[in-house]
C-alpha cells in the first residue's frame, strides 16, 4: 500500500507546522484508561486528508505497561510512522485495576474513552491478554468501531456477537475467528495463500469482511500483522451514525445509539487510479482560492471535450474534502471516468484543519445554511494572511463560474456540455440556486439534505425559463435531518419551494402547497416506484417528468439524518449522466 501523494501545481508554498502531541499517564483508570498517547492532528495540512475521516487506533496492550513501555509497544507496531504519514492519533490502555482486564470496570472505561474521543474511524488494535479482553467483551459491543486486529488472545466458551464489526484476526485460537465471522455474517471465503477472508454476501454488506491470517508469530510480527489488516481490512472503511441523529450533533451520545453505525467505504485514491490535488491559486479578482481536483488517470488520456465534469459543494462550515471522503463521487468517478472539483466556495481563514466533517470533534452541528437564505453564502472571506497562514477566499456563485473556466482551461478532455453541480446541505442550495442562474452552462444539478428552498428560486426560476432550456434536478435528503426538510411543509423556508421552481422551469405542473395526503415526504402526486429501498435504506422514490422525459428525481430516506448519503451516489450519476446542454442554443439535450 502506497500513501497517497500531493502536489501543487501553482507553486503556492503552504506550510502548517508540526506539532507532536504525545502525552504519558501514571496509570490507567475507569475516568482515563489511556497510558499514552501520541496526536499527530496539529501537523495536518491541506495537502492531506480530511481529518474527520482519518483513522484513530485504540491498542489495548497485552499486559499493565508503563507509559514508557505502551509508547514501544505503538513503536514495535510500527504505528509511530503510520499516524505521522495520516496526520492521526493513538491511544494505548491497559487494565484499569493495574493487573488484569475486568469486564466491568474496563468496560466502563471504554465507554468513558468513546464519550470522549470522538471519531468516525475508530479502530482497536488488541494484544494478548488486551484481545482476549476485546474479543469477549468490546467486540458484542463493537457498534462505533470501524476495525479490529485481534493479535493472539482467545475467547472464552459459548461466547458470541452479533454484532457486525471488519476484523482481522491473528491467533491460534480458532474459535476467535468463528466470532468475526459469525457477527459479520461473513460467509463467502476467499482462500490465499497467508490469509483467509470471510465476507458477508448480501447486498450493501460487502464491508462486513474478516480477514483471518494463517501464519505464526514468528511469520507474522505485531508490525506485520498490523500491515496485513491496514491492506485487507483498516483501509477500506469508516463509520458513523446517521439514522436518528447525527453523529457531529452536539446532542449525539454514542452510549445510547448501540445498533450498528453505518459501514461506509474511505477511498484510497491510489487504488482507484485518480490523483487526488490540493490547489491553492491566487485568481485574479477574487484572491487565494482554494479547491480539490480529483481526476482519474483514464481521464487525461481521453480525447477533447469527452470527459464530464461534476463540481462539488460542502455544507456550511464544513472542509471541502468533506465531499471527496463522504459523497461517494471519486468512486463513480473512477468507474465513469468523470474528473471532479470540489470547491472552497465558503472562505477558510487557516490553511490546515478545518471543520472535522463526520468526526464531530471541536465545533457544533455541520453542513447547515447559510446564515440567511439565498445569498449569505456568497459573501467574501478577508483576503491575505490569516493568524495561521494564507487566508482562502469566499469564491462564492462568480468564482465558482470563474473556477469552471480554469478547468476547461486546464483539462481539455473536459466536455463543456456536460458540466454538473452537486452539493450537500449549503452546497445543495447553492447547486439550486446557481444551477439556475447559470442555465445555459449547467447541464443538471443534485441537491443532498438542502434545508430549505426560497421563494426567490421560484421567482428567478419563472425570469430564465424559456422554451427547451431545462435544468434536471435530483433530491434526495432524510426525515431525520435535523433541519427538518422532510416530510415538507407549507412555509415560505420549505423545500416544496425548490421542488415548485424546478416543476416551473421544467414545465412540470405542480400544486402550489403540498398535500401530505398524496404524498407523505413530498405532498405532491409523483411517478412511482414510491416506497422502495435506495442503498439498503428504506426510501420514498418519484419522479416529474416533461414531454422529453424524467426532469426531477426526488428520494426521501427513511430514517437518516443530516448528511451525504453514500449509496445514493451511483443513484444520483445514472439520473445525471443523461443530460447534456447545447451551448449553441441553451436547450437541454436527453440522451437515453
Amino acid at each position: 500500500m502506497t500513501y497517497p501523494t500531493f502536489r501543487n501545481r501553482y507553486a503556492v508554498a503552504i506550510w502548517v507546522s508540526a506539532a507532536l502531541a504525545a502525552s504519558t499517564g501514571t496509570a490507567a483508570s475507569v475516568d482515563d484508561p489511556v497510558i499514552y498517547s501520541d496526536n499527530q492532528t496539529a501537523a495536518s495540512t491541506i495537502q492531506d486528508r480530511d481529518p474527520g475521516y482519518k483513522p484513530m487506533y485504540l491498542v489495548y496492550a497485552d499486559t499493565q505497561r508503563t507509559a514508557e513501555e505502551a509508547k514501544k509497544l505503538v513503536d514495535d507496531l510500527g504505528l509511530t510512522k503510520h499516524i505521522q504519514d495520516y496526520k492521526t492519533r493513538v491511544s494505548v490502555v491497559g487494565p484499569v485495576n493495574g493487573t488484569a482486564y475486568d469486564d466491568t470496570a474496563d468496560f466502563t472505561a471504554y465507554q468513558n474513552f468513546l464519550k470522549s474521543h470522538r471519531s468516525s474511524n475508530l479502530k482497536i488494535i488488541a494484544v494478548g491478554a488486551g484481545a482476549t479482553f476485546v474479543n469477549n467483551v468490546i467486540a458484542p459491543h463493537a457498534y462505533g468501531v470501524a476495525g479490529i486486529l485481534t493479535y493472539g488472545g482467545t475467547v472464552a466458551a459459548g461466547a458470541a456477537s452479533t454484532m457486525p464489526v471488519p476484523a482481522y484476526v491473528h491467533a491460534a485460537n480458532p474459535a476467535v475467528a468463528k466470532l468475526y465471522e459469525k457477527a459479520n455474517g461473513a460467509t463467502a471465503k476467499v482462500d490465499a495463500r497467508d490469509s483467509t477472508t470471510f465476507t458477508n454476501p448480501a447486498a450493501y454488506k460487502g464491508l462486513q469482511r474478516v480477514v483471518v491470517s494463517k501464519l505464526n508469530d514468528s511469520k507474522e510480527t505485531l508490525p506485520q500483522a498490523f500491515q496485513n489488516a491496514w491492506k485487507t481490512v483498516f483501509s477500506h472503511n469508516y463509520r458513523l451514525y446517521m439514522s436518528l441523529i447525527e453523529s457531529y450533533n452536539p446532542a449525539f451520545d454514542p452510549l445510547k445509539y448501540t445498533e450498528p453505525w453505518e459501514l461506509e467505504p474511505y477511498v484510497m485514491y491510489d487504488e482507484l487510479g485518480m490523483s487526488y490535488e490540493a490547489i491553492a491559486q491566487d485568481m485574479p479578482g477574487f484572491g487565494m482560492s482554494l479547491r480539490y481536483d480529483y481526476v482519474p488517470k483514464s481521464a487525461l488520456a481521453s480525447p477533447p471535450k469527452s470527459v464530464p465534469l461534476v463540481i462539488m459543494m460542502h455544507g456550511n462550515g464544513n472542509d471541502p474534502r468533506t465531499q471527496g471522503e463522504s459523497a461517494g463521487w471519486p468512486e463513480i468517478a473512477a468507474k465513469n471516468n468523470i474528473i471532479l472539483t470540489s470547491i472552497e466556495w465558503q472562505g477558510r481563514p487557516t490553511p490546515g484543519r478545518g471543520p472535522q466533517g463526520a468526526s464531530g470533534q471541536g465545533r457544533g452541528p455541520q453542513g447547515g445554511p447559510p446564515p440567511q437564505g439565498r445569498g449569505a453564502a456568497q459573501a467574501e472571506a478577508p483576503q491575505g494572511r490569516g493568524p495561521q497562514g494564507p487566508v482562502f477566499v469566499a469564491l462564492g456563485e462568480k468564482g465558482t463560474m470563474a473556477v469552471l473556466d480554469l478547468l476547461l482551461a486546464k483539462y481539455p478532455q473536459i466536455d463543456p456540455s456536460r458540466v454538473y453541480f452537486t452539493g450537500l446541505s449549503a452546497g445543495a442550495m447553492n447547486s439550486l440556486n446557481w444551477g439556475v442562474d447559470n442555465i445555459a452552462r449547467i447541464a443538471a444539478v443534485a441537491a443532498s439534505s438542502a434545508p430549505f428552498g426560497t421563494t426567490a428560486l421560484i421567482e428567478t426560476a419563472a425570469k430564465v425559463k424559456a422554451n427547451g432550456n431545462y435544468l434536471p434536478m435530483y433530491f434526495v435528503a432524510g426525515n431525520h435531518d435535523q433541519y427538518k426538510p422532510l416530510p415538507v411543509n407549507d412555509t415560505p423556508r420549505s423545500v416544496y419551494n425548490a421542488i415548485r421552481a424546478y416543476a416551473l422551469l421544467d414545465d412540470i405542473t405542480v400544486p402550489d402547497g403540498p398535500d401530505m395526503k398524496v404524498n407523505e415526504m413530498f405532498g405532491l402526486k409523483l411517478d412511482g416506484p414510491g416506497w422502495g429501498e435506495l442503498g439498503g435504506t428504506r426510501a420514498m422514490i418519484g419522479t416529474l417528468s416533461n414531454r422529453q422525459g424524467v426532469m426531477i428525481k426526488l428520494v426521501g430516506l427513511d430514517p437518516y439524518g443530516h448528511w451525504n448519503y453514500k449509496p445514493a451516489a451511483i443513484d444520483i450519476w445514472a439520473f445525471l449522466s443523461h443530460y447534456r446542454r447545447d451551448l449553441a442554443t441553451g436547450k437541454l439535450v436527453v440522451t437515453k
